[in-house]
Parts: structure tokens; C-alpha cells; sequence
């Protein structure tokens, strides 16, 4: 089975996961705050620039978020969680709070949607190469669906746990 991907936050890092979804055949399309960024994206990969987030989410069954703050997080999330089917699959791989993630996961899952907290580590230089250590807090069903899709942008991929478990691992890391 062949998932449909769409992308959210296309910074320095998350152009090059964005990349390398396309290339492993995933990415169905990509949206950002600055939609110029996401119009040049989605015109050198073919693929779709969403007007909105929940535009986007409509179209896919997995949705990677790679943003700048634990609000954004909050509010992708709220945009998105209407438009998602049941089933479905947020990745966020920003960096936040374990908290944070403990509460986009509780918005989504009244709407059986699962959520893994997938924060990244490799710079801008793995995220080019999809060479990414990825830490990863949820579900073990839903990771090992979404194991093509971390695969795509990463070479170490470890679930430590439940929700929340991926932002204390990378909290971890740094220090």
C-alpha cells in the first residue's frame, strides 16, 4: 500500500524531507506559510501547493508537520484535524515539548486520527541526504505504518514510546 504524503513547514529543513518523500514516490503535496516557498516546491517536484493546511490534509493519509513552535504545532493541527479522514497519520517532526505533543495528540485522536511525535536530528545536511536520526513518541501501530514514510527522511528511526516519548529522546540528545 502506497501512502498519500503531504508536507507542512518548508524551512531550511523541511524542503529536503519534502525532497526526499518525492523521490521515494510519497509526497502528494506541500503547503507553507509563505506560499511562494511552497508554489517553487511544488513546482520542481510536480507535485500539488495546497491554498490552506486542511486543503492539504484532505488528500493524504499521513501529514508531516516540520514547524517552528509549539503553537504552530497546536494550530496546523487544529486546521487540519477536520479535513483528515479517520485512519490518518500526523507526523510532527518539529521540535517541542513533550506536552505539546501529548495535546495534539489528544485533539486528534476524538477524530481517530494518530499522531506521532517525530522530532529530527542531522541538520539541514540529513535532512538533503534523508540521512536523519528520527525519535519517535506513539502508537506502535500507527509507526509501523508510517515506517516508508520516516524511512524516506531518515536512516535511524527508533520508537521509544508512547506519545510524547520522541520530544524527551530529543530533549535527551541535546543536552
Amino acid at each position: 500500500m502506497s501512502l498519500a504524503v503531504g508536507f507542512i513547514g518548508l524551512g531550511a529543513m523541511g524542503r529536503g524531507m519534502a525532497r526526499n518523500l518525492h523521490r521515494a514516490g510519497l509526497l502528494r503535496g506541500v503547503w507553507n506559510r509563505t506560499r511562494d516557498r511552497a508554489s517553487e516546491l511544488a513546482e520542481e517536484l510536480g507535485c500539488d501547493a495546497a491554498s490552506r493546511p486542511a486543503e492539504l490534509a484532505a488528500d493524504c493519509d499521513v501529514l508531516v508537520l516540520c514547524v517552528s513552535a509549539d503553537a504552530d504545532v497546536l494550530q496546523v493541527v487544529d486546521d487540519v484535524a477536520p479535513a483528515l479522514r479517520p485512519g490518518s497519520i500526523v507526523i510532527d517532526c518539529s521540535t517541542v515539548a513533550a506536552d505539546t505533543a501529548r495535546e495534539a495528540a489528544r485533539r486528534l485522536a476524538g477524530r481517530s486520527i494518530e499522531f506521532l511525535d517525530a522530532p529530527v536530528s542531522g541538520g539541514v545536511e540529513g535532512a538533503s541526504k534523508g540521512t536523519l536520526a528520527i525519535m519517535v513518541g506513539g502508537s506502535e501501530a500507527a509507526f509501523e505504518t508510517a515506517r516508508p514514510v520516516l524511512a524516506a527522511m531518515g536512516s535511524t528511526i527508533t520508537r521509544f514510546g508512547p506519545t510524547g516519548c520522541g520530544q524527551a529522546a530529543k530533549a535527551t540528545n541535546q543536552i
